[in-house]
């Protein structure tokens, strides 16, 4: 539903570069980002409504059954996923059907505040555009391969096959749903999209992932569920020596502690025991010129409870 009171703001393609400070003359001519972001509106809430969202969000950190990450266990992601797939046989293939159902609220963190927002697929259809973006700006448009890790549906992918159409795409999940989706996807469009098992924690499967200097990784939102169980993932990326690595994953060393707004979204990502170490690891690693770090950045969304979208970008030094 579009608003015409003063309070709504309408979401622009130059809204969306700026934020990311990449210019819309980065992206194809074949992209426009008008099909991801078109009639999304997003208001500030008054103090009223503002200290209802801090309630909601306080109330969420109270909660006994909040799920925690990190250890070896798909079977919420085989659920999750194989609902997708089931509906997907049910309806015939569509990228809207690609949508993880965690999407969902009419209250998002947007540029250092709470917004509420026209559309629950605002958070959704605002990080289709920034990713388009951000691939643009960082994807080598002569790389080979590329290989998502936790790639879940298969959407991250469908988007990138349809910018990049030089490369083949792999996508590597634990969760056996997920190659099933992107079989289902390739035959659907004709793109070169393939599926591989993988396990993240225990790198099981890794023999199948073609991943080398003419490749790049990609993480999104995926690495959030290693917890601290990261440092064999990175290891094995490392030896391969992919030519770029993009994550977008909740950075907690990120926030700011002294930060009321900042400081639930800490709470909340150290009480789901999402991401940590990494980033003060890859600052070790480029201080010893073993990486170098090109890009750390929040991105400025997120859910009510937290930023599950903060940009870094690194390759392994040369020689």
């Amino acid at each position: 539903m579009v608003s015409s009171e003063p309070n709504w703001h309408n979401l622009t393609s130059e809204d969306v570069a700026q934020n990311l400070s990449i210019p819309l003359s980065a992206l194809p001519a074949t992209v426009d980002l008008k099909q991801y972001i078109d009639e999304l509106q997003w208001r500030r809430p008054n103090q009223s409504e503002r200290d209802g969202d801090f309630l909601t969000a306080r109330k969420e950190l109270e909660r006994d059954d909040l799920v925690t990450v990190g250890e070896n266990d798909a079977s919420r992601w085989e659920r999750g996923w194989g609902e997708v797939l089931a509906s997907v046989r049910q309806h015939g293939f569509s990228p809207e059907l690609l949508r993880p159902q965690y999407f969902k609220y009419d209250v998002v963190r947007y540029l250092g505040d709470y917004a509420h927002v026209s559309d629950r697929a605002f958070e959704y259809r605002l990080y289709q555009a920034y990713k388009a973006l951000i691939f643009a700006r960082h994807l080598p448009p002569d790389c080979e391969t590329v290989v998502e890790f936790g790639c879940g549906t298969g959407s991250n992918l469908l988007q990138l096959s349809e910018q990049f159409s030089n490369a083949r795409f792999v996508g590597c999940d634990w969760a056996q749903p997920s190659q099933t989706l992107i079989a289902v996807m390739a035959e659907a469009t004709g793109r070169p999209l393939v599926g591989a098992r993988f396990n993240m924690l225990t790198l099981e499967g890794r023999e199948t992932i073609p991943l080398g200097p003419s490749s790049a990784v990609l993480t999104l939102h995926a690495m959030e569920q290693l917890g601290s169980n990261w440092k064999p993932l990175l290891d094995y990326w490392l030896a391969a020596r992919p030519r770029i690595c993009i994550h977008i994953e909740p950075i907690v060393e990120l926030y700011a502690e002294d930060n009321l707004f900042d400081h639930v979204a800490i709470r909340y990502h150290k009480k789901r025991n999402y991401l940590t170490g990494y980033l003060p690891e890859l600052h070790r690693l480029a201080a010893s010129k073993v990486i170098e770090l090109i890009e750390v950045r929040r991105l400025g969304l997120g859910s009510m409870f937290h930023e599950g979208y903060s940009l870094i970008v690194w390759r392994p030094t040369q020689g």
